[in-house]
């Protein structure tokens, strides 16, 4: 499983379309231009570094990239703002499993466990959890 299938193909859908340089972002994704999506984020970061919702999508761009331990510093960025947010957990949970950090992932998928226990995808995750043992 990946960040962009745990976030339905794109971040907007849960997080919403709210900076120009986020609109621009998901619109340069939808181009497929990586590079400039992952440019457009940080200059969201830049603007405001406590916005957590940019640090999630260039934790999506940059793991969609293959930068995956870029990926992991901006998600764990996202979670030091807002540590309540469970589907951050699930995403990085997703992006240590594919970087071979198990125990990492394990401990991201608890805490997304912990914060959304009845959450729809919380099945997939036991069942990640289950196979990493």
């Amino acid at each position: 499983a990946s960040a962009r299938g745990w976030f339905g193909g794109t971040v907007d859908c849960v997080y919403g379309t709210d900076s120009p340089h986020r609109r621009l972002g998901l619109a340069l994704k939808d181009n497929g231009e990586l590079v400039a999506v992952i440019g457009a984020y940080r200059e969201d970061i830049r603007i405001d570094p406590q916005y957590a919702s940019a640090h999630i999508s260039l934790g999506l761009a940059l793991q969609a990239n293959g930068e995956l331990v870029a990926a992991i510093g901006a998600y764990r960025e996202a979670i030091r703002i807002d540590p309540q947010d469970a589907n951050v957990y699930g995403a990085l949970g997703y992006v240590l499993l594919a970087n071979s950090d198990n125990v990492g992932a394990r401990a991201s998928f608890e805490a997304f466990l912990r914060l959304q226990p009845d959450h729809p995808q919380a099945p997939n995750i036991r069942s990640t959890i289950a196979e990493i043992l």
